[in-house]
């Protein structure tokens, strides 16, 4: 197969079998045959099951734009044998501009197309494209998938640190909906949050935005953007811890609940307080500690942000053996490099698997 297709258009690719093959730009009418060749090369989790309304939800509604990317049809077959796909975002810098950039989310080869050069074709080819909108691509891969894209010029920026929290729940084997066995009914989800504090939450998230400011590149938060991130997800359900005093709302987190291998976990991916003062920082937290039955809370914020500096003095410590790995293919120069680690001032929410 030939290292990179130079044209827009649709052109026959042949590989070694002389198969015809198209490589063609994505497009929402073909997600059917997408999602099939998706679940055929990656298989489904609980949590992450390939449906059309988690499709929808992601290349779709996604505030920063529908994504883009390419595929590879078999003509013969008429059906799609590889799979490349950004993800349209956008990240504030510390002087408030913004930054486009893309996220590399979905990839996949049909089981009989492997080790002929689909991955890297359609790679190469979309990273064509994605040069005439984007500063870079980023992406949370695992060692094992890194050494794909290391081929292909991502750089490991980094190995950010989980910061971690036990708490005294049984031990007992935990089954069930993750919403039932790790919350309490303090947690609210999401939804019902906004139905009651959607005004109030709105003040707090441009405020804190504006008092926290960036210590690198972020995603900028908004009311609208964390309802689409938060409350959209078609399998995973996310509740709010908020902290009310007498009517007013003074800080909200946003918590995930998960069990892995038989273990109740709870992450905070996100943090929003009224004032940048810690000891309402730490109420906020141990709020959330009453309400949760998890044995453990993780939590990830950047190393010089106010929030790390929360979950250091509300008994969290950094995990020794665990980190999310953090990829990037630069596109063209930018600033602050995004090469380097203390570039990014990215939450936990950044860094989940989309």
């Amino acid at each position: 197969m030939p290292r990179s297709v130079r044209s827009a258009e649709p052109r026959v690719v042949r590989c070694r079998s002389g198969k015809p093959l198209q490589i063609l730009s994505y497009s929402p009418r073909r997600s059917r045959a997408l999602l099939e060749l998706a679940r055929l090369a990656l298989g489904e989790t609980r949590e992450r099951r390939k449906t059309p309304e988690l499709w929808s939800w992601k290349h779709g509604r996604n505030p920063f734009g529908r994504s883009q990317g390419l595929y590879a049809w078999d003509t013969e077959e008429a059906r799609a044998i590889g799979l490349r796909i950004f993800m349209r975002w956008s990240f504030r810098r510390p002087d408030a501009s913004i930054v486009r950039a893309l996220r590399a989310v979905d990839t996949a080869t049909h089981p009989d197309w492997r080790r002929r050069g689909i991955f890297s074709t359609l790679t190469r080819r979309a990273l064509e494209d994605a040069r005439k909108e984007a500063c870079f691509i980023f992406n949370t891969p695992n060692a094992a998938s890194f050494a794909g894209y290391e081929k292909l010029g991502w750089k490991n920026v980094a190995r950010f640190s989980i910061f971690r929290r036990t708490l005294d729940a049984p031990r007992s084997a935990a089954s069930g909906e993750p919403w039932d066995v790790c919350f309490s009914r303090g947690v609210l989800p999401f939804s019902e949050f906004l139905e009651r504090h959607a005004r109030q939450a709105r003040t707090i998230v441009r405020d804190w935005e504006e008092m926290r400011g960036c210590s690198g590149l972020r995603t900028p938060r908004s009311l609208a953007y964390l309802r689409w991130r938060y409350t959209g997800h078609p399998q995973i359900r996310y509740g709010v811890q908020a902290l009310v005093v007498r009517g007013a709302l003074l800080g909200w987190l946003v918590l995930r609940p998960r069990i892995e291998s038989q273990k109740r976990k709870v992450m905070i991916t996100e943090m929003f307080l009224k004032e940048k003062d810690l000891g309402l920082g730490r109420e906020l937290v141990e709020s959330a500690m009453v309400n949760l039955r998890a044995e453990h809370v993780l939590s990830h914020f950047a190393s010089r942000s106010f929030e790390q500096r929360v979950l250091r003095t509300s008994s969290f410590a950094r995990v020794p053996d665990r980190s999310t790995f953090f990829a990037v293919k630069t596109l063209r120069t930018t600033k602050p490099d995004p090469l380097l680690a203390k570039s990014w001032d990215l939450s936990l929410g950044d860094l989940e698997v989309f």
